[in-house]
């Protein structure tokens, strides 16, 4: 989809959010247009072209991709925030989302709208860790409200036609399942190959963020806002 916003725009799909999310991409769509940005949408940025722009330096703000867990019959799964982009079209009635972040948890929610059956499985005794705690036990409290059925310290060793195999205590559950969604997270994007290729130009290239993960779209913004302020 050629629009602004990245994986916000993604997270912006689960009803809590849609307003307050969809606010702050349209100030940034507005003054991108009043500042007069060049902006290229559905452009592919390889060396080639951002040369084509006579750079004297090239800022890469590339983000990041979702991970996959590589456990027997892990093709068979989708990956979530693909699920959101869809809509959940094609998903059946019942669906197990691996992985118990903030992306798991709105998944939930986001299949619960449309009603299907969710139930999310985090292999640690915490969901939502990576979140604050006022956010998180919010988010959780929406989830049980809504019926999003939470599996915590169940460990995924293998996805099957019929759903998951999970180990907790020791012991192996099967949660049975018409789908299974991977969100057990993301990656930074590894920019060394396009790196070398524009300081091949003897164009200065520089990666945004200092982080080696994948990090909270918040602060990803005051990053570039920080970043631009100092140069």
């Amino acid at each position: 989809k050629e629009c602004i916003g990245g994986l916000a725009s993604v997270c912006s799909m689960t009803d809590y959010k849609t307003s307050d999310i969809n606010r702050m991409i349209d100030y940034y769509d507005t003054m991108l247009k009043i500042t007069g940005v060049d902006l290229h949408l559905g452009v592919e940025g390889t060396c080639e072209k951002i040369m084509e722009f006579l750079p004297d330096k090239v800022i890469l703000a590339m983000g990041s991709v979702p991970l996959q867990l590589r456990v027997p019959g892990w093709e068979k799964t989708k990956i979530a925030i693909e699920a959101l982009i869809e809509k959940a079209e094609g998903l059946g009635k019942s669906v197990c989302i691996i992985g118990g972040s903030g992306v798991g948890l709105d998944v939930g929610l986001f299949l619960r709208e449309r009603n299907i059956e969710a139930t999310v499985v985090e292999m640690t005794d915490t969901v939502g860790r990576e979140l604050s705690g006022m956010l998180r036990w919010h988010l959780v409290d929406m989830a049980v409200d809504k019926e999003v059925k939470i599996l915590t310290s169940h460990k995924v060793i293998e996805i099957t036609d019929k759903g998951i195999i999970a180990e907790k205590d020791g012991k192996l559950a099967e949660i049975r399942c018409e789908d299974v969604l991977s969100a057990i997270g993301f990656a930074r994007i590894d920019t060394s190959v396009i790196e070398e290729e524009i300081l091949a130009h003897g164009v200065e290239a520089e990666v945004l963020g200092d982080m080696i993960g994948a990090g909270h779209f918040m602060d990803a913004i005051h990053s570039g806002f920080w970043y631009a302020i100092n140069m």
